[in-house]
C-alpha cells in the first residue's frame, strides 16, 4: 500500500507499507547503512546499496526517510519540504 499527503510541518509524505513479515528489531537502526545485510536468508544477493542511496536522496532534498514494522510489515516513510529549500 502507497499513501501520500502533507502535514502540519510544510512537509510532504509518501509512505510504503508492506506485509513481509517487518524488519527485524535489531536491523532498523541500521537498515540504512552502506553495505548493511540483514539476515542472508532474506536478501536476493543485492549489494546493500538500495535503502543508503535512497537516504541520499531523500537528504540531498533536505528531507529524511524512516522505518518502523507495522501491523506485520514494513512502513517506509519520505518526508521532504514542500518548497525549495535555499
Amino acid at each position: 500500500m502507497v499513501k501520500g499527503g502533507s502535514d502540519e510541518d510544510e512537509l510532504a509524505y509518501v509512505s510504503v507499507i508492506d506485509s513481509g513479515g517487518g524488519v527485524p528489531d535489531a536491523d532498523l537502526e541500521r537498515i540504512f547503512d552502506v553495505a548493511y545485510h540483514s539476515d542472508p536468508s532474506r536478501t536476493a544477493g543485492g549489494a546493500g546499496l538500495g535503502l543508503a542511496i535512497a537516504r541520499g536522496f531523500v537528504e540531498a532534498h533536505h528531507g529524511w526517510i524512516t522505518v518502523c514494522n507495522e501491523n506485520g510489515g514494513a512502513r517506509f516513510t519520505v518526508r521532504i519540504p514542500k518548497e525549495p529549500v535555499a
